[in-house]
Order: structure tokens, then sequence, then C-alpha cells
């Protein structure tokens, strides 16, 4: 913990001692201070900064990398399910990939004979030259790597890679390979303002892209390259060091990326540190040039050496007009110095204050906007229609939270979720955002296609938004139901979310509560979700049933001595507001919950909404 009480520091050296010794100590110092300290410290420092400046150029080029070309899997795993009208509409409407093929391979195949090209999918009308030859040349290594990434480039101004894709297929039969081609002249003018140089290699060192356009023509080699070689050997994702080659020093940097391509940066060692001996030179001529002044101006010392006294009156100064980024540069031990420090530690510690105010004003106004964003992203507390009639209760244990409930309406079916985003706060509600972007992207093609609107199809969405946004590091469990007015049946299916109940209502008259959803993972773990692994519960309801979803914040909210309301105490609840209408079951819920926990603050967020259906 940083200690931000000032202590003064303590006066070794007087005044008067000072300006004794001063004469005869300054110019022997400050020689070799300048001749020897500053070079090393200029270079050294000059090294760190390239290096730190190459480590964040590769990972950022590495990165942007990886989105491109899982982008394009992405693509040609679509195309490679696809007929060829489907696939050519696939690729006509995308900027990533300018064709993609796909080949047949029979299960007893071996060479490139009995490689098959089934359909191409292209843009426009007019077809592409066919990457057979291209294919047959890495089959052996393509079917034992599924995926393989090659230089394509033909023309100078127009860089190509190569995807190439022989997915495992558990069915017998033929192999499927799929390959596309993805332009990179926008990646590369990207890197081209850096001083780096960049090239991306495979895991054999062959070249797949490089930043010089020229160099993309030939099919480039660096297995030998001293910066490969110094990845391979490295253990770590990313690192730095300085090598040779060809006789000439080089600062080299590498990234490896996890579709195992190789981001290597390099320079001149020569290059990127001539600044720095220009600089040091520089220097030393002019403290030369100072010593010699001072040499020759000896009756001007004392002037000198009460320089800092006009420098703190002048800080004074500048404080007293409203700016305290102050600095006063004495290094000295004595009265004057000590009186300094303490003055620039004072105006520092004023600025800190002022800047806090600041700061907190500033992101209690952001947090503001970002709860009244939040409400805007939750259904109103009561929604109606012909098929449905829900009411909500939302409470969150902090300014923003990661509860949120959806509800779609479709001609004879409805739509009606929940979920729970893992932690509470702003980065929850970020992912509670992306959840209700899925469901209106869901919305809009279910509309059109209605034979969407499934359980298993709504969790599919939802995890592809969720992981795209927080790459596995905030997770979130969703419960839906998909109402089926017209057969009157309840299809429901849970991502790791607590079951939720079906207050069912009998020919008698009678209530009786059952519960929906089984367990499964929660979404935003993958990318793509397995919903094989994922149950569909089917149950019949009558009119006048009514659902209960809810989330485990209800369940964790605890009374004085620290016992949780739990599921015990919240299917009480729901069986004394049996056969109440649903604003009246939410009323006594949330009165029975609010007792039991108390004035005492939320550990979680609370959220549960009652429907009816008619």
């Amino acid at each position: 913990m940083t200690d931000d009480t000032f202590r003064p520091p303590s006066i070794k050296i007087s005044l008067g001692a000072k300006l004794l010794a001063a004469l005869t100590l300054l110019i022997g110092f400050s020689i070799t201070f300048l001749g020897v300290t500053a070079s090393r410290l200029f270079v050294e420092d000059k090294e760190r900064a390239v290096f730190g400046n190459q480590i964040t150029e590769a990972l950022f080029a590495g990165r942007e990398l990886n989105v491109r070309l899982k982008s394009a899997i992405d693509l040609l795993r679509s195309v490679a399910v696809s007929n060829p009208t489907e696939a050519k509409r696939i690729i006509s409407n995308q900027d990533l990939l300018d064709f993609a093929e796909v080949f047949q391979l029979n299960p007893s195949a071996t060479g490139s004979g009995d490689l098959v090209l089934r359909f191409q999918a292209h843009k426009g009308d007019t077809a592409e030259p066919t990457l057979q030859t291209q294919v047959a040349g890495i089959l052996p290594q393509l079917l034992a790597s599924q995926y393989l990434f090659r230089n394509l480039t033909t023309k100078p101004a127009e860089p190509k890679v190569g995807v190439f894709l022989a997915p495992e297929s558990k069915q017998p039969g033929p192999r499927i390979i799929i390959v596309g081609t993805l332009s990179m002249k926008a990646y590369l003018e990207g890197l081209q303002n850096s001083p780096n140089e960049f090239a991306i290699t495979d895991d054999a060192g062959l070249t797949v892209l490089d930043s010089d356009f020229g160099r993309n023509l030939i099919q480039g080699n660096l297995s030998k390259d001293p910066a490969f070689l110094f990845s391979k050997e490295s253990p770590v994702q990313s690192g730095s060091k300085k090598t040779s080659a060809d006789d000439q020093a080089q600062l080299v940097s590498y990234y490896r990326t996890d579709l195992g391509l190789v981001v290597l940066v390099k320079a001149q060692y020569t290059k990127m540190v001539q600044a720095v001996f220009s600089l040091i030179e520089k220097i030393t001529l002019f403290g030369l040039g100072l010593l010699a002044a001072l040499a020759l101006t000896g009756t001007l010392l004392f002037k000198r050496i009460t320089a800092p006294i006009r420098e703190l009156f002048m800080a004074t100064q500048t404080v007293a007009e409203g700016n305290f980024d102050v600095q006063i540069r004495s290094k000295s031990k004595d009265e004057i110095g000590a009186l300094a420090k303490a003055f620039v530690y004072m105006a520092a510690r004023i600025q800190k204050l002022i800047l806090d105010v600041v700061e907190k004003s500033r992101i209690d106004q952001e947090l503001k906007i970002a709860v009244t964003v939040q409400k805007k992203l939750l259904p109103l507390p009561r929604v109606s229609d012909s098929q449905l009639a829900a009411t909500a209760y939302y409470r969150s244990a902090s300014e923003c939270g990661g509860d949120w409930w959806g509800h779609l309406s479709f001609p004879g079916k409805t739509v009606l979720c929940i979920a729970d985003a893992t932690g509470h706060g702003v980065s929850a509600a970020l992912i509670t955002a992306s959840a209700r972007s899925a469901l209106a992207l869901f919305e809009k093609f279910a509309t059109k296609q209605p034979e969407l609107i499934h359980p298993l199809t709504i969790l599919d969405f939802a995890n592809k938004a969720i992981h795209s946004s927080s790459q596995g590091e905030i997770l979130m469990t969703y419960f839906v139901a998909v109402i089926d007015h017209t057969t009157r049946k309840i299809h429901a299916a849970s991502a790791g979310h607590n079951p939720q109940y079906l207050i069912l209502k009998t020919d008698g008259g009678q209530y009786d509560i059952q519960t929906l959803g089984a367990a499964g993972s929660r979404l935003g773990e993958i990318a793509d979700l397995d919903v094989n692994q994922i149950q569909v519960q089917t149950v019949d309801y009558t009119a006048g049933s009514q659902l209960f979803l809810y989330t485990d914040g209800i369940l964790d909210g605890t009374d004085a001595n620290d016992k949780p309301y739990g599921r015990k105490g919240l299917k009480k609840a729901l069986q004394m507001s049996q056969g109440q209408s649903i604003d009246t079951v939410l009323q006594m819920v949330s009165k029975d919950f609010l007792l039991y926990v108390g004035p005492k603050p939320l550990g979680d967020d609370v959220t549960f909404v009652v429907g009816e259906l008619r």
C-alpha cells in the first residue's frame, strides 16, 4: 500500500558548504555523468521502448489476423453445408472471402486424382480459377492438421491468403475439403505506418504474409531465420530479443496466435538507435560548452546556486494562478532543496484532490447514464396481449445489474426468457445488452422464418453474442420458454439457470406447481454452443396457468442470521398466492422476500416475472 504521508527530507549539506565545494566538484562530475551514464541509459531506454512497441504491434496484428481468419473459417463451414445456390448467396453477401470451393475426397484416396470439385461459390457470373492443384499439393498436411493457411498472392498490389479446411467427419463416406481466398490488402495497409517489418509464418516457417507487398509474390521460408527460431524456442506466447542476421544486429519480437501462425516483427538495430546516438552526441557537446562557460564565468556561480529560490518564487506564482502542475528541478539536500520538495509535494496533493473530485463526478454521471440505458433494455414492467399477460419485478444490487428478461410475441407463439450474468455492476450490465441485442436479432429472423422459433435456436443466438462480447470472461445463465398457444404446449430449455416454475391450473380449479428446465452449461464459455447437450422439456398447460421465472438473487437473499431465503421460501410464497392475479402474486412474493431479508443490502440482483397463459 502506497504511503502518501509527506516526510520532510533531512538536510545533509548546508548551503554554505555547498557554495565552498561547488566550483571544485562541478566540472569533473558533469563530464563523467554525461559521458558514461547518459549514453548507457539512453540506449537501454530506446531498446525497451522499441521492444514494447513491437510487442504491442505484434499483439494487435495477431489478434486482428485471428479475427479475420476465424471469420473466414466460419464462412467456409457455412458454405460446406450449403447447396451451390445457397453457397453463392453466402459468398456474394460478404466482403471477406473472394470465392470458395468445396471438394470431395473419397475414403480410399491416395493422391490428387481422387480430389473431385463439387462446386465453386463466387461473386458475379465469372468463375475463378480452381485451387485444386494447390489443395493436392498440401493434401497430407491438410488432412493431418484439419486447416492450413498459404500465401496465394499473384499480384503485388493484391496480397491474398488461402484458407484450407479439412474438417473431420464422424460419418463414413467422402471427406469434404473447403478452400477460400482472403484479400489481405487492407490488413497490410494498416501495418505500413509502423517503422517495423512484419512477417506472418506458419508453424513450419513458411511465409503466409509479408508487410512488403513485393515479397508476397515469392513463397518465403523463414524456418532458419533467427527471429523465427527464437519464437520456436521460447515457451511463452510472445517475446522480444536482440539477434543478428547477415552480420547486422536486429531487434525482433514475436506473437503466436491460437491458429498456429506466428507474427514476426523486426527492426534494424542501427536504424532504431541512430537518433539516440545523435542525441547523446549533441548532449555531450552541449555539456562541454556549458562546462567551459561555467569555468569562464565562475563569478556567476552564486547566482546559479540561488536559482532554486527564484524558481520556487515563480512556482508560487503559477499555483496562485490555478496551475498546480509545477516542477522544481532542485536536487539539493540543503534547506532550499527541502523547501522546494515540500512545495512540489503540496501542489501535487492539491492537484490530486481536485482531479479525484472531478473523476468521481464523471464516474457518477457515467453510472447514471449506464443505469438509464440498462432500463431501456428491459421490457416494460407489464406486458399484455391476447396470448399472455406478464408483470415483472427488478431490483439491482448495485447501480447496474446483470439480470435481464425478455418477451417476444409471434402469431400463435410467445417467447419468454430470463437470464443472469455472473457478478453485477457495469461489466455484467454490458453482457445483458449483448443478450438483448441477440434476442432482437432473433426476432427479425424469426418473423420471416417462423420455423426458427425454438428454445435451442434462441440459446445459440444468445451464446454467440455473449461469447463475442466477453470472450469467456463473463458467463450467463439463461432460461427460455417457447409457448405454443395452438397446441397449448410449453417447450423450455435452460443453460445453467435455476429450475423455473409452472403453476398449472387443473380441471378442478386447483393448482399444481411444477418445475421447468433441465440443467445445462452456462452461455459464453465457448463460441459454438453444443445444443445436443441441452435438453428441451415439453409440457402441456391449460388456460389460466401461470409461469414464474426468476434469477438466483431471490434464492441467495439472507435474513439477519445469514440464512438464505432459498427455494423453500420461494415455493411457500407461491403456494400462498395460488389462484391470485399476476399482480397480486408479484406483490405477495416481493413483500414476503423483502420482509425476510430486512433492511440489509442485497448481495445479488433480484428479478422475477409472473406470466398468465391465456
